[in-house]
């Protein structure tokens, strides 16, 4: 017997979302994190929330950070993997 379904959270952290080099290898990172976890823990640091002064990282064209994915995407893909 294997156990495939659980109700209690699961996860890891998400730091790499939409952090490699390629489509191809973003896509594949998504799809195995929902397969293996339904929670996610995301970064959410001052500094990389605002690494210039006034400038903060919510708007959609803001810079890449390495490991610190933008934060509205963040919270778009922890949603959806804990929404049943």
């Amino acid at each position: 017997m294997e156990q495939v379904r659980h109700e209690f959270l699961f996860g890891s952290n998400i730091f790499m979302l939409n952090g490699y080099d390629t489509p191809e290898k973003n896509r594949r990172y998504e799809a195995v994190f929902t397969q293996l976890f339904n929670f996610a823990s995301a970064p959410f640091y001052w500094r990389d929330l605002e690494p210039e002064r006034g400038k903060v990282r919510f708007a959609g064209n803001s810079p890449a950070i390495y490991r610190r994915p933008h934060p509205t995407r963040s919270y778009r893909f922890v949603s959806n993997i804990i929404s049943p």
